[in-house]
C-alpha cells in the first residue's frame, strides 16, 4: 500500500464516519424535531427557512463529499477545490441550522452569522457549478447552496 492509498482510505473512512454520525444524530432528534415544529408558529419564519435550507445543504454536502473523496481516491484531483468548499460550507451550515433552531427571533449575532454562512454557500455553489453539468451530486449541492444563500440573505436583512 502506497502513501496515497493509505491517505485516501483514511480520509474516506473519516468522512464516512462523520456523515454516519451526523445522520444518526439527526435521526435520533426526530422526537425533538416534532416538538420544535409544534411551537414553530411562534417563531420567525425566516429562522425556520434558514434552519431547513441549512440542513438540506448538510445532506447534499455529505453526498458531495463522498463523491469528491471517491474521485480523489481514483486519482482525479479536479474536485479538490470543490471538496474544500463543501467542507467549509457544511461546518457553517451546521452552525446555522443549530442557531436558527434554537432562536425565537433573529438576533444581531444570528443575522451576522447568517451573512457569513451565506458567503460560504455562495463559494460552495460557485465551486460546484463548475462540475454541475458532469456530476449530478455537484448540481444538487449547488442548488441546495443557492437556496440556503437566499434564506441567509433574508435572515441577515
Amino acid at each position: 500500500m502506497d502513501r496515497r492509498e493509505f491517505l485516501t482510505g483514511a480520509l474516506t473512512a473519516t468522512v464516512a464516519a462523520a456523515a454516519a454520525a451526523r445522520a444518526e444524530a439527526r435521526g435520533a432528534g426526530a422526537p425533538v424535531a416534532a416538538l420544535a415544529a409544534a411551537d414553530a408558529a411562534a417563531r420567525d419564519p425566516k429562522l425556520a427557512k434558514a434552519a431547513e435550507t441549512a440542513r438540506a445543504c448538510l445532506d447534499t454536502g455529505d453526498a458531495c463529499v463522498r463523491h469528491c473523496v471517491d474521485l480523489l481516491g481514483q486519482g482525479d484531483t479536479s474536485l479538490a477545490k470543490c471538496l474544500r468548499t463543501v467542507l467549509d460550507m457544511s461546518a457553517a451550515c451546521d452552525g446555522l441550522a443549530r442557531l436558527a433552531s434554537y432562536a425565537d427571533a433573529p438576533t444581531p449575532n444570528l443575522r451576522a452569522y447568517a451573512k457569513v454562512c451565506g458567503d460560504y454557500c455562495r463559494d460552495c455553489a460557485a465551486a460546484c457549478k463548475k462540475h454541475a453539468d458532469h456530476h449530478a451530486v455537484c448540481k444538487a449541492c449547488m442548488e441546495s447552496c443557492e437556496e440556503c444563500l437566499k434564506a441567509c440573505e433574508a435572515l441577515a436583512a
